[in-house]
């Protein structure tokens, strides 16, 4: 006897017989199980990359502001520096242009000064300057006075002392108030 003689043969009982499921059920079955896992692993790993390129921008923008904070930093120091730098640049073009050319101003003294006059002693200070020393006679002494107070940049003079010395000579200390003008342009 073949088998192909007996047909198919199904020894369920009766009430199981309805509730078989065919072959092709189990492959479908299977297959959307496999679709299902397969879209949950899918969407688990779109998930991750999605979070891994969120911490990634996150990481980039922290960098960023970090970057610009520095860079605040430094322009505000750069801000600073620059008004420093601007004060002392305002001194220093305040200091060149109230100055006195002392080469000038030295030469003036010493062609006032009356024959026989020696100086000891040139005092400067911000009240004005100084000039001690020794002189033939108190007429050469208001001469060098009148002569000293007519150069420009020295006025206001004033005797601080006046005294015979040896040998008929005059010491003297006498003050001058000093005017510092604007510089001409150089």
């Amino acid at each position: 006897m073949k088998s192909s003689d007996y047909g198919n043969i199904n020894l369920l009982i009766p009430e199981m017989r309805s509730k078989v499921v065919p072959r092709g059920g189990i492959i479908l079955v299977i297959a959307v199980v496999v679709i299902f896992y397969g879209g949950m692993g899918w969407l688990g790993y779109t998930a991750y990359r999605h979070k891994q390129q969120t911490c990634l921008r996150h990481t980039r923008l922290v960098q960023e502001m970090q970057e610009k904070a520095t860079v605040g930093r430094m322009a505000a120091d750069i801000v600073t520096y620059r008004e420093v730098v601007n004060r002392k640049t305002g001194k220093v073009k305040l200091v060149e242009g109230k100055t006195i050319k002392w080469t000038e101003f030295l030469s003036a003294i010493e062609g006032t000064l009356p024959r026989g006059t020696l100086l000891t002693s040139l005092e400067l200070a911000r009240e004005g300057i100084t000039l001690k020393g020794f002189t033939s006679a108190h007429e050469a002494l208001a001469a060098m006075v009148s002569g000293m107070a007519a150069q420009p940049g020295l006025s206001s003079p004033r005797v601080l002392r006046v005294e015979e010395a040896d040998r008929g000579e005059v010491y003297f200390e006498i003050t001058f108030d000093l005017e510092i003008k604007e510089a001409e342009d150089r």
